[in-house]
């Protein structure tokens, strides 16, 4: 599905890139931000509307699928901004170290790293780290507004509008496909409830049928949970895991027991108390409903008997199936033994069985 371009609320970050590349000729910047934010095509605009795109003073760098390390005489000589795009696919901090020599190496020339990782590009010198969050409503909006091509009554853009939660790339496919007038405002919620489960895990979702045509193969493929690439970069390098921050945690177990089969939601970012992620499944048997609290501690830092009781309690008030904690670390003698008693009600998933679970995919 090819999607119309269009540069919508960016404009702030558009401005700093100019200020700090342009003017001020600042030598390292980042652009950050979780998956379909418009990382990439905010450096591309940028390109555009300084003139600077086709020239061959800008060189990119793109590794997407690759782990490749860069030698100093990659680098054109005629180049004077270098781009590292799509830094996702990092299988060990050797990349970083060789970036960083060659930024090091290269003085004169001015960098754009862009990465979904904001961790990772700590370890960079920044002049300046641009982090990308989901639109808020006017911009989310404006870019609805200036996409759709036809009327549409004000509680239904506002539908839209909630289930897309900001996200750039869901507004343009959303209105992608009702502008192709083969879906409506009820039949896009379902679709996005069923394949991206961005809706609420509480939905008859066994009930809907969503025809599996070109566009909606493409629109599954286009959003995921979690990029894959994390995936590659832990299987290839455990510790890699302590690259990613909190949320990517979250994101990265998410996907994971999505591999394993089940239907997994992550919830929103502000919400806590066991419910990191929450699997619903619907057997012969019954409705099962599992809550996930992830916690992404270094090595050394166990997680105590404290957090394990707060899910014990949260599964027992809501009265779900049962409860899944996972760590990057481990868990205390004391969390471990209190486990116990709820043997059949709380699973303990530590670093090390996270490693399994890696190998078994």
């Amino acid at each position: 599905m090819e999607h119309k371009r269009i540069f919508i609320g960016r404009e702030e970050e558009l401005n700093q890139l100019e200020d700090f590349v342009i003017k001020k000729k600042k030598k390292l910047i980042a652009i950050t931000g979780n998956n379909a934010t418009g990382k990439t095509y905010l450096w591309q605009e940028f390109i555009k509307q300084t003139k600077l795109d086709g020239n061959s003073e800008i060189q990119v760098f793109n590794f997407n699928n690759s782990h490749s390390l860069i030698k100093s005489n990659d680098i054109s000589t005629e180049s004077k901004i270098i781009i590292f795009d799509d830094l996702s696919y990092i299988s060990s901090f050797r990349l970083v170290d060789n970036l960083k020599k060659i930024i090091s190496k290269h003085s004169e020339k001015q960098f754009i790293i862009v990465s979904p990782f904001q961790n990772l590009v700590k370890n960079f010198e920044l002049d300046l780290h641009i982090h990308l969050d989901s639109f808020d409503l006017n911009e989310s909006r404006r870019l609805f507004e200036a996409l759709w091509k036809n009327n549409l009554e004000t509680h239904e853009a506002d539908i839209l509008l909630e289930i897309t939660k900001g996200n750039p790339l869901l507004i343009n496919l959303s209105i992608d496909l009702l502008n192709s007038k083969k879906y409506n405002v009820q039949q896009i919620v379902r679709l996005l409830s069923e394949n991206l489960k961005i809706e609420n895990y509480v939905s008859t979702t066994n009930n809907i049928i969503v025809e599996k045509t070109p566009e909606i193969v493409q629109l599954t493929s286009d959003i995921k949970i979690i990029n894959q690439s994390i995936i590659d970069s832990v299987r290839n390098n455990p510790f890699n895991i302590y690259n990613l921050n909190p949320r990517e945690f979250e994101e990265f177990v998410a996907e994971l027991l999505t591999k394993k089969g089940y239907n997994v939601d992550l919830t929103k970012m502000t919400r806590d108390g066991g419910k990191d992620l929450i699997i619903a499944e619907s057997k012969d048997i019954g409705n099962f409903l599992y809550y996930v609290e992830c916690k992404k501690y270094s090595q050394n830092n166990p997680v105590g008997i404290k957090l394990v009781r707060e899910l014990a309690g949260t599964i027992t008030a809501d009265r779900v199936t049962a409860g899944i904690f996972v760590t990057s670390s481990y868990f205390s003698q004391d969390a471990v033994n209190f486990s116990e008693k709820f043997k059949n009600q709380i699973s303990l998933i530590d670093f090390i069985k996270l490693k399994q679970w890696l190998n078994q995919l």
